[in-house]
């Protein structure tokens, strides 16, 4: 009963009932044609772990991962795993009809939970923050691997979902125009606001949009504001440290020249001197 207790944990109901079910050498892969995904990232933690201890940093994400799992088991969805500081979660892999909108109940409710953390503020005391991407595709799942085997999903819908999370902005949720779709059904529930195009690694110009619960629309631009005035600062930044960098060169460069200039033509001059 252990066992099968451990198992559970680890693994889709599904796909455990099937592992003992089959053959050692048999492979267990799965395509689903709709999916829906999401990636929530700790903004900062980085810099967060490297002044925390060992013990802090643990209970730190144990508080952040038990408090998702929780939300994971009331919307029914699937965590699928962790990496590092980020939580990855599907909907759809039960064949449900609603998924979409499943996981954008769960992202509000992610949200929420992240500020229930910093007003209790017992584990960090510069606030907390999450980005949070998803994105809606087909996919290909199976268990792999002979030691620590684990589930997992394949597919240009869990490179988009995870280019949604790390291009997004601070304590909001960024999808894709197919979830901000499924979104927009419901504008008692939800507010969309068009983020216009981004450059999204791998796959060009693409128009992603932000979602936030009925009330936050106002929210949701002023943040959208705010990371646009610190990319554009960031960028003056950058553009005046390259300059910096290249500046001296060019100096002692148009330095050298001057002086070698300043000697040839000092020594023409005394040789003209002495010929008269």
């Amino acid at each position: 009963q252990k066992s099968e207790a451990l198992l559970l944990n680890m693994l889709p109901e599904s796909i455990s009932n099937r592992l003992k079910s089959i053959e050692n050498h048999e492979n267990i892969a799965d395509f689903f044609e709709s999916v829906t995904i999401l990636f929530v990232d700790v903004v900062g933690f980085t810099q967060y772990s490297s002044t925390r201890s060992p013990v802090e940093i643990v209970n730190f994400l144990n508080m952040l991962f038990q408090g998702l799992d929780r939300l994971v088991d009331k919307y029914g969805l699937e965590k699928i795993k962790t990496i590092g500081d980020a939580y990855m979660v599907a909907s759809g892999l039960k064949m449900e009809e609603d998924h979409t909108l499943a996981m954008l109940e769960f992202s509000l409710d992610v949200l929420h939970f992240v500020q229930e953390v910093n007003i209790a503020d017992s584990f960090v005391s510069h606030g907390l923050g999450v980005r949070i991407g998803i994105g809606t595709g087909s996919v290909v799942a199976g268990v792999v691997g002979s030691k620590k085997r684990f589930f997992d999903l394949w597919g240009d819908a869990v490179n988009t979902s995870s280019r949604m999370e790390s291009t997004g902005i601070e304590n909001c949720i960024q999808c894709t125009e197919d979830v901000a779709l499924v979104a927009r059904q419901y504008p008692a529930k939800f507010a969309v606001v068009d983020r216009g195009f981004i450059d999204i690694k791998g796959k060009g110009e693409m128009e992603v949009f932000l979602v936030g619960d009925k009330t936050s629309e106002r929210l949701i631009r002023k943040s959208l504001h705010r990371h646009c005035r610190l990319k554009e600062r960031e960028s003056i930044i950058t553009y005046e440290k390259m300059t910096q960098e290249l500046n001296p060169g060019f100096h002692r460069k148009r330095i050298i020249w001057l002086a070698v200039s300043f000697s040839a033509g000092f020594l023409v001059g005394s040789f003209g001197i002495r010929k008269r």
